[in-house]
């Protein structure tokens, strides 16, 4: 992936996010990219994982649809105990 979000949303509605690199990797900050995040539970979302379209000027998602949403995404996380993660997610 060489370009999208990973997105970070707690039940009370703070959150975190990083930017996904070229390798896929990415590091999570709550005020700025890489300072970490707060403890506690977490429903994770991948947004604007985006390539070319066919069409010159288009888009198309590389992730399916159901993980742009941290509701329907499935993924969750506990902190900090996890530091390293590895997030699998299907093409649309």
């Amino acid at each position: 992936m060489g370009c999208g979000r990973v997105v970070i949303a707690y039940g009370n509605g703070s959150g975190a996010w990083g930017r996904i690199r070229q390798d896929g990797t990415f590091t999570i900050g709550s005020r700025a990219e890489g300072d970490g995040m707060k403890p506690g539970r977490c429903h994770v979302a991948i947004k604007d994982a985006l390539v070319a379209g066919d069409e010159p000027g288009t888009f198309k998602s590389i992730v399916h649809p159901r993980f742009a949403d941290p509701a329907t995404s499935g993924l969750e996380f506990e902190v900090p105990k996890q530091t390293k993660w590895e997030i699998v997610v299907e093409k649309p």
